[in-house]
């Protein structure tokens, strides 16, 4: 799928926008965690509340790595020239989906296969 030049910067910033709030919520992230992993706790509560915290940031940085990645592919999908195409079964991806997830790389049926089979 050829993307017109325009919608294709339009996407593109879209994307790149997308990209820099992770990229900018994952230092966040990591001063946080370094932050309460640095002052010294005295009290066992708290120190099982820091270390709960550092555990939700890392998972929540997992997830954020990954809708990293979808980004990334997103944008080499959109320099390619294959962006909108489904990465399964080939199809368009409705414009719609696109609209919503930018950075999707499947149809919705194919994304819920997918998920079916994690």
């Amino acid at each position: 799928m050829v993307v017109a030049t325009t919608k294709a910067r339009k996407i593109r910033d879209r994307l790149l926008t997308r990209r820099n709030a992770l990229l900018h919520r994952y230092r966040d992230a990591v001063a946080r965690a370094d932050e309460e992993l640095s002052e010294p706790e005295n009290d066992v509560i708290d120190v099982a509340n820091d270390q709960w915290d550092v555990r939700v940031l890392s998972a929540t940085n997992d997830v954020d790595a990954n809708a990293l990645a979808a980004i990334v592919g997103a944008l080499e999908r959109l320099s390619d020239g294959s962006y909108g195409i489904c990465v399964g079964c080939g199809a368009r991806i409705p414009a719609a989906r696109l609209a919503v997830l930018p950075e999707a790389a499947a149809c919705a049926a194919c994304a819920a296969v997918a998920e079916a089979s994690d």
